[in-house]
């Protein structure tokens, strides 16, 4: 099974909806719910992504509920400096293509 990264963005657009990203970000995470595909995301970016939802008025419920959520769906990753440096030698690209199948 593929295994993708996604970055607070990706996170964010999510638990946000932001457009015009958002539909495509929705297919993203089906795939990982229909266990096409296995997600794993920072955990920095659950931290980013609740000050977002905060700057945006969400309620304090929402934004729980949004990041217990997206655990489910969603393995976070420790960062330390050890996978820093990993990044920083890495040859992989920022991101990737996920052909994306229509449900």
């Amino acid at each position: 099974m593929k295994r993708v990264f996604v970055d607070a963005n990706i996170v964010i657009d999510l638990l946000c909806e932001r457009y015009p990203r958002f539909p495509k970000v929705l297919r993203i995470f089906s795939m990982g719910d229909l266990g096409q595909i296995e997600l794993f995301c920072s955990s920095l970016s659950l931290g980013t992504a609740s000050y977002i939802m905060e700057t945006r008025k969400l309620s304090t419920q929402d934004i729980f509920d949004g990041i217990s959520l997206l655990c489910k769906m969603c393995t976070p990753t420790i960062v330390d400096e050890s996978v820093v440096n990993s990044a920083l030698t890495s040859v992989l690209s920022d991101h990737i293509d996920i052909k994306i199948g229509k449900y």
